[in-house]
């Protein structure tokens, strides 16, 4: 399975959900490691808060435009725009 993720917090937040962010996409790409994991960054980090040592975890650094926040809306599971 592909798997997206906006990890904005990820590579700019030291603390809390950064962490949070980082212990998911290691504890998924250990456990769950026929997965690919994608990792949307919308600007480069200042620091390297997240080591990647994952052959399936990929950063990339798409447009801001394109990082649009989705929720689950009901029962219907369909995502749509906030």
């Amino acid at each position: 399975m592909r798997i997206g993720y906006e990890s904005k917090r990820i590579f700019h937040n030291k603390t809390g959900l950064g962490n949070y962010g980082r212990d998911l996409i290691r504890i998924l790409a250990t456990f769950f490691p026929e997965n690919e994991y994608f990792l949307y960054n919308p600007k480069d980090s200042k620091e390297a808060l997240f080591q990647n040592s994952f052959s399936t975890v990929y950063e990339k650094n798409p447009p801001l435009i394109f990082i649009k926040p989705i929720m689950l809306f009901g029962d219907k599971k369909e995502l749509l725009p906030i």
